[in-house]
């Protein structure tokens, strides 16, 4: 069974823009380290804060955990711009942690859940065109790469018998060590 691998960490970043474009109506995004200071109506912006090792998926590939905030950042014109920025981040929240949305289209083999999830007050300016800005922070572990061949599996189908091995009576625990009880049983591949 195949499934859609990461490559490399920009894919999430794509796949985390392309959820919440299609979740939340009326934002734009934007990558945080690439911010100008000019906002629109409502923008997120993505940013990748910091990445450590983490345990191997169980096929063998290596696991990087990421942090990553969303910021919601709004123009501080607006009417009411520190609550348009708290209402921003919570419905980001709600994304974070939707089961539907959470893995930003990706399958449960090639990245994990959110965890640690917090949101916050975030970057702030003041002025005529200053922004206010929530941030909803979490963790979460990308497996990337193909998963990697089990040196210990044997393919099945390659012409070779699939051997089961089946006590006489496996309810009687008398017999559980005793090899002669034992018979193979060849099946079909």
């Amino acid at each position: 069974m195949s499934f859609p691998v990461i490559e490399q960490p920009s894919e999430v970043f794509d796949g985390i823009a392309d959820t919440l474009m299609a979740r939340i109506a009326g934002i734009t995004i934007g990558n945080y380290d690439e911010f100008n200071g000019m906002t629109g109506d409502a923008m997120v912006l993505i940013e990748f804060e910091q990445s450590s090792p983490a345990k191997h998926s169980n096929d063998g590939r290596p696991g990087s955990r990421y942090r990553i905030t969303l910021h919601g950042v709004v123009a501080k014109q607006r009417r009411r711009a520190p609550l348009e920025a708290v209402n921003l981040t919570s419905a980001l929240q709600r994304v974070v942690a939707a089961k539907a949305a959470h893995r930003w289209g990706f399958n449960h083999r090639a990245i994990g859940v959110p965890e640690n999830v917090s949101s916050a007050p975030s970057m702030f300016a003041g002025g005529e065109h200053g922004y206010e800005a929530w941030g909803v922070s979490f963790e979460q572990v990308v497996y990337m790469g193909e998963p990697l061949p089990d040196p210990e599996a044997t393919p099945l189908g390659d012409g070779m018998p699939l051997i089961v091995w089946n006590a006489n009576d496996p309810d009687d625990p008398r017999n559980i060590d005793n090899p002669d009880d034992y018979r193979p049983i060849s099946c079909a591949t």
